[in-house]
């Protein structure tokens, strides 16, 4: 995997919108914060902009994203927000320049339908906290553990003990993200091979019968069989339905995946939550599930 460079002082980064409709303000709080780190920021033409429940036409989503991507000088690509979007302008996306020139895009949600592309550019991506959740006016633990990605610090996770979690290490690449948009990628050009990977997952304000149809189909696909760990983070107001599956949400998880076959840690600090933590995807993570703690480190060429 080719990991982008890393940013510096003066460097210049972008904020587009390729799904969802977002307000201004939260936009140019997002352009104070990341100039206030000493960045230079470019805000796609149509990322205030608003089209039904979107930024843009699909059209006018992709010009933005597309002029981020083959910007030479734009070293790292925000997105304003998920919500529903990215799917429709996917296919529309050149990669050319992108992937003789990889840059960081950073986001979560709905936009983990481009950090499946970007894996397949063999290029790493960060999911992260977004515009739509940034502070105002200081930084916070989940924007600057995206600094430390984007900025070349090692990131170090200490997580507490859970009961459903399974005990063992694992080194390898990170892939994943929401669970209803990765599990709608499967079969499609944006879909990924986990194997040998350590899968993350997380999902918000979803029934628990479709959780776990979403469930069988990641398992009767193969994505969890031959992997090197899991990681599953929030999974957010998850509703029950009538009467409900007489199993929890980690319970629905565990009984998908081989038993003892790899690392599983319960979680993760990551998803529709306020404390929604960086995690570099296509870099390798060290993850070691103890008995009292779990450990992820990413360590790999940074300081």
């Amino acid at each position: 995997m080719t990991r982008p460079p890393f940013l510096k002082p003066s460097d210049w980064v972008a904020i587009v919108s390729p799904a969802k409709y977002i307000d201004s303000e939260i936009i140019d709080n997002a352009v104070r914060l990341l100039e206030k780190r000493g960045y230079r920021v470019w805000v796609g033409q149509n990322a205030k902009g608003r089209y039904g429940r979107f930024s843009g036409s699909d059209q006018e989503r992709t010009n933005d994203l597309q002029e981020a991507l083959d910007r030479p000088e734009v070293k790292a690509v925000f997105f304003a927000r998920g919500g529903y979007g990215s799917v429709r302008i996917m296919e529309r996306i050149n990669w050319t320049a992108f992937k003789s020139s990889p840059k960081w895009l950073c986001g979560f949600s709905d936009i983990t339908v481009f950090h499946n592309l970007v894996h397949l550019t063999r290029s790493c991506s960060v999911h992260s906290t977004v515009p739509l959740n940034f502070p105002k006016d200081e930084f916070n633990s989940p924007l600057e553990s995206l600094f430390d990605v984007l900025e070349g610090n090692s990131l170090h996770y200490k997580l507490n003990a859970n009961s459903n979690n399974s005990f063992g290490r694992a080194k390898a690449e990170v892939v994943g993200g929401n669970l209803s948009v990765f599990c709608s990628l499967i079969g499609t050009p944006a879909d990924i091979d986990t194997t040998g990977k350590i899968l993350f997952l997380e999902e918000i304000s979803e029934y628990d019968y479709k959780v776990d149809r979403m469930l069988y189909t990641l398992k009767l696909a193969g994505k969890f069989q031959n992997l090197a760990g899991l990681i599953i983070g929030g999974f957010t107001d998850i509703k029950k339905s009538d009467n409900g599956l007489m199993l929890n949400t980690q319970q629905l998880i565990t009984e998908k995946i081989p038993l003892n076959k790899y690392p599983v840690c319960f979680q993760f600090p990551g998803g529709h939550i306020p404390e929604n933590m960086a995690l570099p995807l296509g870099e390798p993570a060290c993850l070691d599930v103890e008995k009292d703690k779990t450990y992820i480190s990413f360590t790999h060429g940074r300081s």
